[in-house]
């Protein structure tokens, strides 16, 4: 687990940081509320200035991180922080009662959270991401799949699609 201090001085680094600061609202259309919902950081990876995702699970502890690195087109653009358990990205905050919808990635799940879409989750390894985190959500019972609109996209609803059951 990642200690909650730790998540915080993530948050607070972006919070201070004069270029993700500029990139989030004029490259991706977030504001700041959005990404403090989200507890979303700024770190410095490998030399590469890096949007930090937390991963929590139902129980709100941090089991894991990926980044996202910005204004680099080069690869890979997403890592996880080594032993960064597999969990939905929001899991802590969704509501099994309520229609899920499950995005391709993190950018995809607060872009929908920001537009009012408060019950959504990401996939944490992207289109063709499987795993046990899938059950996480197994007692909901209408589900809906916002991948993008590509091969890698199509395969990965078809195969979130079987995993969840088609009829849910």
């Amino acid at each position: 687990t990642i200690s909650d201090e730790q998540v915080d001085e993530w948050h607070n680094s972006l919070k201070n940081n004069k270029e993700a600061l500029e990139y989030l609202p004029n490259e991706r259309g977030f504001t700041i509320e959005t990404v403090s919902q989200f507890r979303v950081g700024y770190r410095e990876v490998g030399g590469r200035l890096s949007i930090v995702f937390p991963y929590f699970d139902r129980s709100n502890t941090c089991v894991g991180v990926k980044y996202g690195y910005f204004n680099s087109f080069s690869e890979p653009r997403f890592t996880k922080e080594p032993g960064s358990k597999s969990e939905f990205f929001n899991i802590n905050n969704i509501n099994l009662d309520e229609p899920i919808i499950i995005t391709e990635g993190e950018w995809d799940a607060i872009t929908a959270w920001q537009y009012g879409f408060f019950n959504v989750v990401s996939v944490p390894d992207g289109a063709e991401s499987s795993g046990d985190y899938f059950e996480g959500i197994g007692g909901a019972s209408l589900i809906y799949l916002a991948f993008d609109n590509d091969s890698a996209g199509s395969r990965g609803a078809s195969k979130a699609a079987r995993l969840l059951g088609a009829s849910r």
